[in-house]
This record gives structure tokens, C-alpha cells and sequence, in this order.
């Protein structure tokens, strides 16, 4: 397993929803991915996440984009002088 966050959190739930699986918390701006099956976890605001699988490689996970600055006047820039 890799796990590459910022900060992260995984525990290992032995429940109806999950079975054996290890449930992992995805945190704004960070990527988790694993070869082993996780059950990951996210809020979404106004950011976007992605999932992957590699049907070959049998590894997936998923990413939190954090959407850039908006200037409150027009299409959101990282500059805020626009």
C-alpha cells in the first residue's frame, strides 16, 4: 500500500458495510492510493475528486483538487489582482 497525504487517517473497520476492508479519509488536496482494497471517504465543497482503477495493475484511489481562488468577479483566478 502507498499512501502519499498531507495528513491522513486510515482505520480498520470489521463491519457489515465494509467487511474486512480498511477505510481511509481523504483530506482537501491530498491523494491516497493503494494495491489493497480500501473503502475511501471525502467532503466535498466547491473541490473535485477523481477516482482511478488499473484494471491491469489492480491499484486505484483517489485524488481531492482543491479548485483555485475566485476573485468574486469573474471565472475563478489564483490571481487575485484581476
Amino acid at each position: 500500500m502507498v499512501a502519499m497525504t498531507s495528513s491522513s487517517m486510515t482505520n480498520s473497520l470489521s463491519n457489515g458495510e465494509t467487511g474486512s476492508k480498511d477505510v481511509h479519509y481523504l483530506y482537501p488536496a491530498a491523494l491516497f492510493v493503494s494495491k489493497q482494497p480500501h473503502v475511501i471517504s471525502t467532503i466535498l465543497g466547491s473541490c473535485v475528486a477523481v477516482c482511478v482503477w488499473d484494471k491491469i495493475l489492480k491499484f486505484g484511489g483517489m485524488n481531492h483538487y482543491m479548485l483555485p481562488l475566485w476573485n468574486g468577479q469573474g471565472l475563478a483566478s489564483p490571481n487575485t489582482e484581476i
